[in-house]
């Protein structure tokens, strides 16, 4: 007789409506009272008696498996280990001095600007870091990269020049405080398409007591002036709002898409490693407004499905805080890696040296290398999260990855072990995600496929 072995799963229940996760398949389902009763007393107990008495139940939600876990194992990423994508630190200067900060107002440790020998360099490193891939990205950073405008005219040029020549295509981004916008430059980033992020915060108050200028004088009047102007030419422009305190996200939300953002994501302030912000402490997040609007999501998820409100959809997919999660749902996709920080992406500081990402310029621990040397120390974040030992029992695992590193050290001084409060947001948008997916029938999958809302799922072919 076939010894079967239950795969782990995990329960809850979310307005009435018993749910159930198989962790290892991404996958969700809505059971009854019975099933979940059933469910609850294998998961207490499952002895493979129990187990083989219930299996055509279990193998209906994908949950029999006949062989073991999977073992720790360094594993590629998709696209390999290859650096394909880095941050370029125009600058370590910022004109603000948001009260949250991480980078020390922007210097990160280090005030200056980079010089051109250092950004050639380091276009030189890229390409020779992506070896065989064909694209790769330059997302200009600081500080505030407006600052040192005329080298980033000269990265883009030389870039492109440099990419062509090795047949490869290269994208470009910037990441600004849109203090320092004008027509000229604004015209610039429209002319080589490049994906914008504007940091704001939100309304006139929230904006001018987080993102104040260094001289004190708030900022909000000359962001929003320019973001207005930004966005009659880039109407794409994606923003990102940083929450503190009891700050309301749906406030936050209405008061940016009023200005004409379409695309909005919102994340709680990070904490700054010690030797960085030392007057800023966030010790005692308040996660309940972030999770509360999420809660909200899920609910706007459904009502725009029953009444096939597109416009209401297509926002959400911007704006919806639990859309990743809905999207790994429906896909059963598994996340072995949190992000590519020293995999697939790096940054590179004023003076060349190579960090995990933007968030660690100027902390030496978390450097790994120069754009003057070819040799990378980073053979440990090749683990994937299979490795993880705080993330064996967690049932979103498979989404989050282990979370994002920088915040992780800010909590517990290790890459490795999650912060609590972003896992406390991570399983709450799981949890809502699998809410949305198994309410949804064939009828409403469908439909979501041929409005464009989801995409259909990647034929394996297609790998």
């Amino acid at each position: 007789m076939t010894e079967y072995t239950l795969k782990p799963f995990y329960q809850f229940n979310h307005k009435d409506i018993s749910l159930v996760i198989n962790i290892n398949n991404m996958q969700a389902a809505s059971v009854d009272k019975q099933t979940a009763g059933i469910l609850s007393q294998l998961s207490a107990n499952p002895a493979p008696d129990a187990i083989f008495s219930h299996k055509q139940m279990l193998k209906s939600f994908n949950l029999l498996s006949c062989g073991k876990a999977g073992t720790c194992k360094t594993s590629p990423l998709k696209d390999g280990f290859f650096i394909t994508n880095v941050a370029l630190f125009l600058t370590q200067s910022c004109n603000l001095r948001c009260i949250y900060c991480y980078g020390n107002g922007g210097e990160y440790g280090k005030k200056g600007h980079m010089d051109e020998t250092t950004a050639l360099q380091a276009i030189d490193w890229l390409l020779d870091q992506s070896e065989k891939k064909k694209q790769i990205s330059i997302g200009f950073f600081g500080g505030e990269p407006f600052l040192n405008f005329p080298l980033m005219k000269t990265v883009v040029a030389s870039a492109k020049k440099k990419s062509e020549e090795k047949s490869k295509q290269v994208l470009f981004k910037v990441t600004t405080n849109a203090t320092l916008l004008t027509d000229e430059r604004i015209a610039f980033m429209k002319a080589h398409d490049m994906d914008v992020m504007v940091s704001l915060d939100g309304p006139r108050n929230i904006q001018d007591l987080q993102r104040p200028y260094a001289s004190g004088k708030g900022s909000y009047e000359d962001v929003a002036r320019n973001c207005r102007k930004l966005l009659k030419v880039m109407p794409q422009t994606h923003v990102h709002a940083v929450l503190m305190d009891d700050n309301d996200p749906g406030i936050i939300k209405t008061a940016l898409s009023q200005l004409g953002f379409q695309s909005i994501s919102i994340v709680t302030a990070s904490d700054p490693l010690s030797d960085m912000n030392k007057n800023f402490k966030n010790n005692n997040k308040n996660m309940r407004p972030i999770i509360s609007s999420m809660e909200q999501d899920a609910d706007n998820w459904l009502i725009h499905i029953r009444e096939r409100r597109k416009k209401g959809l297509y926002n959400a997919q911007s704006n919806s805080l639990i859309y990743p999660a809905i999207l790994a749902l429906f896909h059963n996709r598994k996340k072995f890696y949190a992000c590519g920080a020293g995999l697939g992406m790096a940054s590179v500081s004023i003076n060349g040296d190579i960090y995990l990402c933007h968030r660690f310029v100027g902390q030496k621990k978390y450097k790994i290398g120069t754009v003057f040397n070819k040799e990378l120390d980073r053979e440990e974040y090749k683990k994937n999260v299979t490795c993880n030992e705080f993330c064996q029992d967690c049932f979103a695992r498979y989404y989050c990855a282990g979370g994002c590193k920088y915040d992780n050290v800010s909590k517990w001084e290790s890459v490795f072990q999650p912060a609590e409060d972003i896992c406390q947001v991570k399983r709450r948008e799981l949890e809502l995600a699998a809410y949305v997916v198994s309410c949804l029938d064939e009828s409403d999958k469908a439909w979501l496929i041929n409005e464009d809302v989801l995409p259909p799922k990647p034929c394996m072919l297609d790998f």
